[in-house]
């Protein structure tokens, strides 16, 4: 064989490899599938939950995903077409932090936390179904707490089942001044303390 066979060779094989590799990398890559949204929810005439197309009340977890994103931005869970379970919910630009979180039983709230988007404790409530009475399903009864982003207290009472105050209730508006630290008697002022009225603003 020629000595200068092996030189050649190896050239030719570069020449072939590289227009291969250069192909290769051009190859498109594959479009990202995300998780879609769903299954899809009608709620009919009879109050349920049902999936749509299907006969029967809807039982099983409902996704809903940021756009573009793995991250899920609400979870709902039903029971027979039925809230049921947690309906939890995440803040949009900080997918990692939940904002909110509500506990159902067969179709009626029980408790509700929310959060700031720092991660501290904003609201905390007892809940029940006050449609019929208040035209809302989701009042507050028994206790309720409030805090400010920083942590601080902003509100505490506890509701009857009228919705009104009963017992010690302290409430600080949102500019931080106390307009409350007081008992009750459903909703009737007993003691303690009531921030003075402030004047309306004279007319210019």
């Amino acid at each position: 064989m020629n000595s200068t066979a092996h030189p050649n060779l190896l050239r030719l094989s570069i020449f072939l490899i590289i227009p291969w590799l250069a192909l290769s990398g051009c190859k498109k890559q594959a479009p990202v599938k995300f998780p879609k949204n769903g299954p899809k929810i009608e709620v009919k005439a009879d109050g349920l939950a049902y999936e749509v197309g299907a006969d029967k009340p809807f039982t099983g977890k409902v996704l809903q995903y940021l756009p573009k994103s793995a991250n899920v931005f609400r979870e709902t869970n039903y029971t027979l077409g039925k809230l049921d379970g947690y309906d939890k919910r995440w803040f949009r630009d900080k997918p990692s932090q939940m904002s909110h979180q509500q506990l159902w039983v067969a179709g009626d709230p029980v408790f509700v936390w929310r959060w700031w988007p720092n991660g501290n404790l904003k609201e905390m409530s007892a809940q029940r179904n006050g449609l019929k009475e208040h035209g809302r399903i989701d009042i507050a009864f028994g206790s309720y707490v409030k805090w400010f982003e920083d942590g601080r207290l902003q509100f505490k009472a506890y509701y009857d089942l009228d919705f009104l105050w009963h017992g010690h209730v302290i409430d600080f508006n949102d500019a931080g001044k106390m307009m409350w630290d007081a008992e009750f008697n459903h909703g009737h002022f007993v003691s303690g303390y009531q921030a003075p009225e402030e004047p309306a603003p004279s007319a210019k």
